[in-house]
């Protein structure tokens, strides 16, 4: 399993919960990434603390 079937599997069981897809791949596979927020690898610190806060629907501090 893919990190982008996981996101779908989990989209599927879990329409609710927000997800963030952590990848080193410069582009994702075609029909993959609609609506997914994508991190792309390697990350600092506050890129991630960016990601969640907006997956989570907060503001960035």
């Amino acid at each position: 399993m893919t990190g982008a079937d996981l996101v779908a599997r989990v989209a599927d069981l879990y329409p609710e919960s927000p997800v963030i897809l952590a990848t080193g791949y410069a582009e994702l596979p075609n029909g993959v990434g609609v609506g997914i927020q994508r991190l792309a690898k390697p990350f600092m610190q506050q890129q991630l603390n960016e990601a969640l806060m907006t997956a989570l629907g907060g503001e960035d501090t």
